[in-house]
C-alpha cells in the first residue's frame, strides 16, 4: 500500500521502485494507521528518518484519499514528533508543496533562510 501510494498518487516520489521504498522503510522510524476493523486496513503512513540527537527529517507522510479531513495526519504528524527518538532532536525539518497549514499547527515554520539549504541529486542513483 505504501509503494502503491508513494510511486503513484504522490507528488514527491511519483515512480519510486518499490525496492527503494522497502529500503526507505528499513532505514527509518515508520509510523502507521489502520482501521479498528475485523481486517485492520492501514490509512495512513509516515517515516521519521533520525539520530536521535540533531536532525528529524519527517517524510512520506500521506492518509489515503477517503480517509482525510479526520484529523489523522494531525495525530499522525503529533505521534511522529513525540516519539523517544524524534522528541528531542535539536533540528526537526519536511519538506511540503501543499501541507503548510497542518505543519504550521505542529510548531514548523519556514526555513529562516532558505539560501541555506542545499540539495544533491547524485546522478548515479535510481529512481525518485
Amino acid at each position: 500500500m505504501v509503494h502503491a501510494f508513494l510511486s503513484g498518487q504522490s507528488y514527491w516520489r511519483k515512480g519510486v521502485p518499490r525496492e527503494r521504498v522497502v529500503r526507505s522503510i528499513r532505514m527509518s522510524l515508520p509510523l502507521s494507521v489502520h482501521l479498528a476493523t475485523a481486517t485492520p486496513t492501514m490509512v495512513a503512513f509516515a517515516r521519521v528518518v533520525t539520530d536521535t540527537v540533531t536532525p528529524a527529517w519527517l517524510d512520506d507522510v500521506f492518509v489515503l484519499r477517503e480517509h482525510r479531513r479526520r484529523g489523522i495526519a494531525g495525530a499522525l504528524v503529533e505521534t511522529a514528533l513525540t516519539h523517544p527518538a524524534v522528541v528531542d532532536a535539536a533540528l526537526q525539518l519536511l519538506l511540503t508543496a501543499d501541507a503548510h497549514a497542518l505543519y504550521a499547527r505542529h510548531g514548523f515554520e519556514p526555513f529562516p533562510d532558505p539560501r541555506a539549504l542545499m540539495a544533491r541529486h547524485p546522478q548515479s542513483a535510481s529512481g525518485p
